[in-house]
This record gives C-alpha cells, sequence and structure tokens, in this order.
C-alpha cells in the first residue's frame, strides 16, 4: 500500500479476513527401492526409519530413546509441498492483514533417492560403502550456502554437524497423474536424471498435436529435504527447491520430421505481429519454438489443442509481472527441450518459472496433542485445532470480543486486532507428547493445527530451516530451546517489591498520588511515568511528544523527583518508541531530534530517498532505520542521557510499525523480503538492551 493510500481508508468495523493458502495436501509417491524398510543415522544421536506400510512413511528417533518417535510423516501423504503466489497487505500504524493469492500450488511428492551427504573435508569408510547410501558433495554447499549448518547458539555452544547429512530427494508436481508418469520415467532412467524430466506424454490427434489430459498447469519443481545433527538433542532439518518449470496447457507439439500445417495452429485474426506470423507459417520445420523468447513476444499468439482456442501462457506471463514478496524479478521464459519417445524425436514447449516462494512442511500429530508456545500469546493457551500465524504487528483493542474490536476498528483500521495478533509471536512449540520444533530464520509463517491428525509448516520464502528437539520432559525441551535462541535475563530483586505504578500528569500529580498511597501503606516498587516528555492534544485526546527528552515544563524539578523516589527505595521507570515527530509546535524543546535524524538520514526511506512519514492519529512521524549502525549509535546516546537522570528502566514500544513499502539502510524494500517486519522489531530489542540498566519492559 502506498503513503499516499493510508489516509483514504474507510475504516471498516468488520473488516474481512485475510486469504490464506489453506492446508496443502498431496499424494506420496516412491520408487521402487523403498519397498522395504531402511535406516539412517543423522550425526551421531538420530536415526531416521523408512517404513513401506501405506505407501511409505518416515519417522525419527533419538538414540536414547528408540522406541519413541519425536517426528514422523502420515503414511501415504506429501510431507513437502511448495507453491508460487503472490501476497498484498493492508497495513495501517502497525496493523496488518497479510492476503495470499496461490498461483501454482505442488502437493504431489515424489521420494527418488535417500542418501547419506557428507562435507567435502569429512572422510569415513561409510562414504565408500554402497549401503549406506552416496556421497554427494556438490549439493553440500548447496543446502548449506546460508552458513546455516555452522554458527554459534546464545548460549555459546558452537554448532558444527556430526557425521552424515541424511537428504531426501524428489520432486513435486501439479498434478498426481504427471508425478506418476515422471517417477516411472526416473526409475527407467536407473537414477541417471535427476527430475522433473521434462518428457511429458500426451495424446495425439492427426494433425501432428499433442492433447494435454489436464486443462490446469502442469509444473514440477525438484526439492530436497536434509536432516542433520546441530548438537546435542537439536536436529536440525531444511528443504530447498530447485528451478521449478511448467508445462502450459497453451502449447501444441509437432514432430520434428513431419510436414505440419503450422497455419493451421495459429489464427491469423489474433496474431499482432504479423511478420512473426508469417515467418511461423513458411517454416515446415518448427525451427522457430527452439529459439528462447520471452513470452511477451508470444503475446496475441493463440495455441491451440485440438480445436480449443487458448491464451493460458500469455495470461499466466500477465500474472507473472507483479512477483510475489521475495520472489526475484526474472521475467518468465518461453524454452524447450528435446525429448524421446519409442518412435522418433519430439520438441515440447514449457515455462521456466520465477523461484517458488511458499514451502510446506507436513507431519504427525496426536489427537490428544496439545501444542504450547508460539511466542507471547494472549487468547489461548493450548493452540490445537488453530491456525497460528507468526507476524509481528500491534496486538489490537478487544482481540475480537465485541463490541469493543468494531470500535477500535472504526477509529483505526484493523486497530481492533484479532485472537493470533500479537507483539512477540514466535515460530516455536512444545508438545504434551514432549515433541519439539522451532524454524530458524525470520520469514512470515504458519502453523496449521487444525486437522486433528497433523501439523502443517508453511514459509513464505524460498526455504525452510529450522530444528526438531529432543527431551524427555516439557523442561529439558525448553532448556533446550532457550540454549539456541538466548535466555531472559534475571530481573532485578526491586521488580517484586511492590506494585509498579503508571501515572500521567507531571510532577505534581506524582508526589500527590505518592502521598495517598503512602497512606495507605501500598509497597511501590516504581512509578512508571510515560509522560516524561510531555503531552500533546491529538483527534483522540492527549497524546505524547515523541522527542525523546525531559519535558521540563510538564515534570519541574525531574532530576530532583527522581532522586526524591531514589531515596525511598521507589525507582523511575520510563517510556521510548523508535518514532520522532516534527517539534516545531513544540515551544520548549531544547532539541530538535527529528530534524537532527533528518539531516543524517537515519530514517527510513520511501521511494523518493526521503523519510518515510507514518500517520498516527492526527500528526506524521518518522521511523528510525534501526538496520543502520550509526542509528543505532546516536539513539544509544539518546537513551544513555536518559538514564544518567536516575531512570532505572522502560517501556520500549512500536517496533512492529514498520511498513512494508518503506527502504532500509541496505537500500531495499522490506517489500521485496517479508522478514524484515520481524527482524526489524528484534532489532529494535537489541538496541534497548544495549544499556546496563536494571531492567526494561518490552511491548
Amino acid at each position: 500500500m502506498d503513503r499516499k493510500g493510508r489516509g483514504r481508508f474507510l475504516n471498516n468495523p468488520f473488516p474481512r479476513e485475510p486469504s490464506s493458502l489453506g492446508l496443502v495436501q498431496g499424494k506420496l509417491f516412491c520408487i521402487d527401492k523403498f519397498l522395504g524398510k531402511h535406516s539412517w543415522l543423522a550425526g551421531e544421536g538420530f536415526e531416521l526409519h523408512w517404513k513401506p506400510e501405506k505407501g511409505g512413511s518416515l519417522s525419527i528417533h533419538h538414540v536414547d530413546e528408540p522406541n519413541r518417535s519425536i517426528w514422523s510423516t502420515l503414511p501415504g501423504t506429501a510431507f513437502v509441498s511448495a507453491a508460487l503466489g503472490r501476497e498484498s497487505i493492508e497495513e495501517s500504524r502497525g496493523s496488518f492483514a497479510f492476503h495470499e493469492k496461490v498461483e501454482i500450488i505442488c502437493s504431489q511428492q515424489t521420494v527418488e533417492e535417500i542418501y547419506l551427504l557428507y562435507p567435502q573435508e569429512h572422510n569415513t569408510d561409510e562414504q565408500s560403502n554402497p549401503s549406506s547410501g552416496y556421497r554427494r558433495d556438490s549439493k553440500w554447499s548447496f543446502l548449506f550456502e546460508d552458513g546455516s549448518r555452522e554458527g554459534e547458539d546464545a548460549d555459546g555452544v558452537k554448532c558444527v554437524s556430526r557425521g552424515a547429512c541424511v537428504v531426501i530427494a524428489g520432486c513435486l508436481y501439479s498434478d498426481p497423474k504427471l508425478a506418476s508418469i515422471q517417477l516411472k520415467k526416473f526409475s527407467a532412467s536407473k537414477g541417471d536424471a535427476e527430475g522433473p524430466i521434462y518428457t511429458f506424454e500426451h495424446d495425439q490427434d492427426d494433425r501432428g498435436c499433442f492433447n494435454l489430459y489436464s486443462k490446469q498447469p502442469l509444473a514440477g519443481v525438484r526439492y530436497w529435504l536434509a536432516f542433520y545433527e546441530k548438537r546435542d538433542h537439536h536436529l536440525g532439518f531444511i528443504v530447498k527447491l530447485g528451478q521449478p518449470w511448467m508445462l502450459p496447457d497453451a502449447f501444441f507439439v509437432t514432430r520434428n520430421k513431419s510436414n505440419v500445417d503450422h497455419g493451421s495452429l495459429l489464427d491469423e485474426r489474433d496474431c499482432r505481429d504479423e511478420q512473426e506470423s508469417a515467418a511461423l507459417q513458411s517454416q515446415n520445420q518448427p525451427q522457430q519454438l527452439r529459439q528462447k523468447k520471452p513470452l511477451s513476444a508470444l503475446s496475441g499468439v493463440r495455441f491451440r489443442a485440438g480445436l480449443r482456442k487458448r491464451k493460458d501462457a500469455v495470461n499466466f506471463t500477465r500474472r507473472m509481472a507483479s512477483y510475489p514478496i521475495g520472489m526475484p524479478a526474472q521475467e518468465a521464459t518461453c524454452c524447450d527441450t528435446d525429448w524421446k519417445t519409442a518412435a522418433d524425436e519430439h520438441e515440447q514447449l514449457y515455462l521456466r518459472l520465477p523461484r517458488f516462494n511458499k514451502v510446506q512442511l507436513t507431519y504427525v500429530s496426536e489427537k490428544s496433542e496439545r501444542f504450547y508456545g508460539f511466542g507471547e500469546q494472549f487468547s489461548f493457551f493450548d493452540m490445537k485445532g488453530r491456525r497460528v500465524p507468526i507476524l509481528v504487528q500491534e496486538q489490537g483493542l478487544g482481540r475480537g470480543d465485541q463490541p469493543i474490536t468494531a470500535a477500535a476498528n472504526l477509529a483505526a483500521s484493523r486497530a481492533g486486532g484479532n485472537w493470533f495478533t500479537t507483539y512477540a509471536p514466535a515460530p516455536y512449540y512444545l508438545t504434551t507428547a514432549m515433541r519439539s520444533l522451532f524454524l530458524e530464520g525470520y520469514e512470515y509463517s504458519v502453523f496449521d493445527l487444525r486437522r486433528q491428525d497433523r501439523v502443517q509448516v508453511q514459509v513464505t520464502g524460498a526455504a525452510m530451516r529450522g530444528r526438531i528437539l529432543h527431551g524427555q520432559t516439557l523442561l529439558e525441551l525448553i532448556k533446550h530451546y532457550t540454549g539456541a535462541i538466548g535466555r531472559m535475563k534475571a530481573l532485578p530483586d526491586w521488580i517484586l517489591e511492590g506494585a509498579i505504578i503508571g501515572i500521567q500528569g507531571g510532577t505534581d500529580t506524582v508526589k500527590r498520588i505518592w502521598k495517598q498511597l503512602q497512606e495507605h501503606d501500598v509497597p511501590i516498587a516504581a512509578f512508571w511515568l510515560q509522560d516524561w516528555v510531555g503531552q500533546r492534544t491529538t483527534s483522540v485526546g492527549s497524546q505524547l511528544w515523541w522527542n525523546w527528552e525531559v519535558d521540563t515544563d510538564h515534570y519541574p524539578g525531574w532530576n530532583d523527583l527522581v532522586k526524591e523516589l531514589q531515596s525511598e527505595n521507589i525507582c523511575t521507570m520510563t517510556y521510548l518508541n523508535p518514532f520522532l515527530v516534527p517539534t516545531d509546535e513544540k515551544m520548549n524543546r531544547r532539541e530538535d531530534l527529528f530534524a537532527e535524524a533528518r539531516n543524517r538520514g537515519l530514517f527510513v526511506k520511501d521511494e523518493k530517498g526521503e523519510p518515510y512519514m507514518i500517520s498516527n492519529t492526527s500528526f506524521d512521524s518518522g521511523l528510525m532505520d534501526l538496520t543502520n549502525p550509526a542509528t543505532s549509535k546516536w539513539f544509544k546516546r539518546i537513551m544513555r542521557e536518559m538514564v544518567q537522570t536516575g531512570v532505572k528502566g522502560w517501556m520500549a514500544d512500536f517496533g512492529e510499525a514498520l511498513p512494508f513499502d518503506c527502504f532500509l539502510f541496505a537500500g531495499k524494500s522490506s517489500k521485496s523480503n517479508l522478514a524484515r517486519n520481524c527482524k526489524f522489531s528484534l532489532g529494535g530489542g537489541s538496541i534497548n538492551n544495549y544499556q546496563r540498566v536494571e531492567c526494561y519492559i518490552s511491548f
């Protein structure tokens, strides 16, 4: 959404639910070599087992508990799937609605290989043992090109993959018949060629054309699912996709050696380029099809399959003109490839698609299993039976309860929120079956727990990375998780010595209420004075001046007040967020922080390179670019000055309001990578945590 459109919202008290991908389901196809049971060792602590019953399934066990599965797939059901789609986002002041429109879904999975993969520097006798699988050094760098195999966790433990990595490889197809045919061709090739093998067979008519058996686009993409031990009780996994291809239902295929009248295949009235039409019709052999060209060159050409006229290839290309979030800006091209049948050679037309940008992983859940976690959640404790999106945004007022939610939505678009909206979600859970999994990365993700027998994790991105944890108790699982991502520092003792009282109104108001509390012997740990920067009158009443210095008119004698409270063992807490406002109307300001940040180039930018001004009730504000090291250094100076007055903590607010159409320090649009929203919010937390104060509260 562009900035100008924000002010034209007609706020709907009952906004529509965002459109979503939904639960993706497909069938599993396996080659004959997997008709028996097989086992592989991932690293030193995890075993993968293949069972052929009911179409085949995988299960993972820890060597300490060989009889208990910590992750398994549903028999005969695809456990990896992928999709190509486009996203649109409604946003207003930190509230978002994420809409998904899917172009292609490849949910029919083939399993062609399961093998052990070793790093190039690793040497072992197993590599030469045929029963242990194959060594594929070339795939190692492809799977771990981002360095996800190694690194150091928050507790200082180095993550280095030990032993072999188990890789499941195959293809994903949009049609079950296509998947079955392609798997047979792979088996016939004896593993010499990796799929998709572009030898699609179709019925032939008397003119030399091959007719499709499906009206839907036929697509295929190769996948790799790898499991590797990162450290004790941590099994890493990664799903990666190859280059997808699509055979559109607007195409024709001719025999190389036949004299086909191409004029009968093209409708001249639909050809915008008469010269191209004449050139095509003058050829007795389809040499024109062997030239790779953009599909835009084929616009206006109407292909036929039999007697039916179609423009699906052209229409698909036009739809691809608007690429999804995270998709590389490359033009879909029309390509050709040679393929053989028993009779003679043929040629076929197919599309090379942009990279798929949605990955799904599906696995087993027990009916009685209860799911906990997913970060800071407010409405439900057990998430079983729900679809849980992981997106940092405003929590909302009402969150589905009426009439509060509708009233908040009227005041500001989607300000009421929903049951799942939260400031601090996390792609992590643990269950009553002692299972736990979390994703690594910042991509938008969804955990679909609506089916009683399965879990489906969906990631908007070109790959999925995460860890499966082993533990025999919930406490062990939490310990393993926090060891990887970090543990919250212990709160200071004073935070529990009394109430934290929130007051607004200035020095006199604080002293008056303090006296009343003393008369009633109320133990007080701290006063939270969020209006320390002063107040301004807006369309919704009074709001804070987002110019982070004490307002000495509103709080005269601020330093003396803080010292007086401290003498009675009462701490002072304040408020802070990453926004700054123009202060032309604030006559008592000492520093114009907005002007200084603008001159230093510290704000997130719009498409013209200017500060991206975000509307907030009746005023506009600029958002500091926390990905810019210069911004971090400058903002830390402001916080240091605040702490030096005696402040012991503060509410760190509003890190969720990063617009998706802004430009950050690296020069890339946040819309080009949905992950920036979550990563930006964490960046704000790290800056706030920089100050060595006793406590800060983040919302």
